[in-house]
């Protein structure tokens, strides 16, 4: 969405002259400087073709004006000086109250509405803690510490709390003394008793059964064939036939083009100038939609089918 900046007209509160430009400082028909007084009202066009350049669309979008405090004037925010009395801006400017314009326009062109509010500019932001109110007289130099920082000082442990813990502190210490000091005790030895442990290991001949004998087994014996596998063999061939689709061309359809105006808003910029959005052109749709066509198939395929066949193999025993 387009964002461009447009300038506001406004009306001579001295001599009722309109038309006047809103970047202009003065009224073309008395030379009155613009105040806060004049009211501001939008142009019958909003659109792009009277966007500003260059110059002008530097000085709308620098800001809101600021108010001269000597003349009561107001001055563009690129500007240091009051064009009308000359004052700087560092200690010439007041807070002032402007009404910030809205116009926002349907899409067809057709309808406007406008609406308004008072908002303060340039409003004085409040004194740092501790700074001097102008005029105030400068306190001289104390001695010492700071009566307030002493007012505020909190000890990180209460003085009560260090009184507390100087009398607990020796009397944990004993009990601890006495719970866990090295004691020696006297005993008399009233009895011994000997015992002698021997182990015996005893060996058991362990019959196994399987296809492999154990490494170093004896005793081996063959216990005829058994079944040690199944192996899968083809036996034949089956046909087998599937059904499938597959893509075999698009259909194809043609869109209608639909387009639409956005809405425009414009908003002041407090400055003689307005910001404006929308107002562009949007279009969904046209050209070719087309969707993949599928026919049904069929095809058939040879599949083989296998028989399962026992493998033999010895099977042994041994010890």
């Amino acid at each position: 969405m387009p964002t461009y900046d447009i300038e506001m007209l406004w009306a001579c509160g001295h001599c009722q002259q309109r038309g006047n430009r809103g970047l202009a400082r003065n009224c073309q028909g008395c030379g009155k400087p613009k105040d806060d007084r004049d009211p501001e009202y939008f142009p019958d066009d909003l659109s792009e073709r009277n966007a500003l350049t260059g110059a002008d669309a530097l000085r709308a979008g620098a800001g809101p004006d600021w108010k001269c405090a000597y003349c009561g004037a107001l001055a563009n925010s690129i500007g240091k000086f009051c064009g009308n009395c000359g004052a700087d801006r560092e200690t010439g400017a007041k807070p002032w109250t402007a009404t910030e314009r809205t116009a926002t326009e349907s899409a067809a062109g057709g309808g406007r509405t406008e609406s308004a509010q008072r908002v303060q500019v340039g409003a004085a932001t409040p004194p740092a803690i501790g700074a001097r109110a102008p005029g105030a007289p400068v306190a001289a130099a104390a001695t010492g510490p700071d009566p307030d920082i002493r007012r505020y000082r909190t000890p990180l442990v209460p003085r009560k709390a260090l009184y507390v813990l100087a009398v607990l502190a020796p009397v944990v210490a004993a009990v601890l003394w006495l719970v866990f000091r090295t004691r020696i005790v006297e005993g008399t030895v009233t009895a011994v008793h000997w015992q002698h442990d021997v182990l015996v290991d005893k060996y058991k001949i362990w019959h196994r059964d399987g296809w492999s004998p154990d490494p170093g087994a004896y005793d081996i014996q063959s216990q005829g064939q058994r079944i040690h596998h199944y192996d899968q063999v083809l036996d034949h061939y089956e046909t087998v036939t599937e059904h499938y689709r597959e893509a075999c061309g698009q259909d194809c359809t043609t869109r209608p083009e639909t387009c639409r105006t956005t809405p425009r808003s414009c908003t002041s910029n407090k400055n003689g100038s307005a910001r404006c959005s929308g107002g562009d052109r949007v279009c969904s749709g046209g050209g070719q939609s087309c969707t993949t066509r599928y026919c049904d198939r069929t095809r058939t395929r040879q599949e083989p089918r296998y028989r399962q066949e026992p493998r033999y193999a010895t099977w042994y025993a041994w010890s």
